[in-house]
């Protein structure tokens, strides 16, 4: 099935070319790396789009959806890394939605959702608390280096520890498959 896969990070594409060279794969197999807003009408057909943790990037995900649509093949998969809210929960973010919400404009796009992989399958929680004490620290780094400055990084800190303690308990974060209906 994957004949081409799309990445937008570009340490994520140097690494795989150079796995794609190694195992003799590079004519069924490119990584890609640039701002995908200013590269997609460049890009043909792929078998695989994957997503990760950016949010819709074109707008909301129905339109997200609908222009990424266009560079799939026929039977070609998307793979959102994102989070979403249940909807349950009474929160409200900038950039996220509700559950519901998310796969109605998944299948307005013409798009269905099917299969999903949740954090309760896949612990996050040890590499997000990994992750903020290096980011606390290296802040901590810098208001120290730039004392002026102090009051910048202390915020940032505490607006990452709401991010993080909202990742771990109140977003539902999920690796999902979507495909063409």
């Amino acid at each position: 099935m994957l004949g081409k896969a799309w990445f937008v990070s570009h340490s994520s594409a140097y690494r795989y070319n150079k796995k794609a060279r190694e195992e003799a794969i590079t004519s069924r197999c490119k990584f890609i790396s640039g701002d995908a807003r200013e590269i997609i009408n460049t890009l043909n057909q792929f078998n695989l789009i994957i997503l990760g943790s950016i949010s819709p990037v074109f707008g909301n995900y129905f339109q997200t959806m609908t222009i990424l649509k266009k560079n799939l093949t026929k039977d070609g998969l998307i793979i959102l890394d994102d989070g979403y809210f249940e909807d349950d929960q009474p929160y409200k973010h900038d950039f996220i939605i509700k559950k519901s919400m998310l796969l109605n404009q998944i299948e307005k796009a013409g798009m269905k959702l099917i299969k999903e992989y949740t954090e309760t399958e896949i612990n996050q929680n040890d590499e997000y608390e990994m992750q903020f004490n290096y980011l606390k620290q290296r802040c901590q780094e810098l208001a120290v280096q730039y004392p002026d400055k102090k009051y910048l990084f202390d915020n940032y800190i505490e607006k990452q520890r709401v991010e993080y303690n909202n990742l771990e308990n109140i977003i539902t974060c999920a690796t999902m498959v979507i495909q063409n209906k």
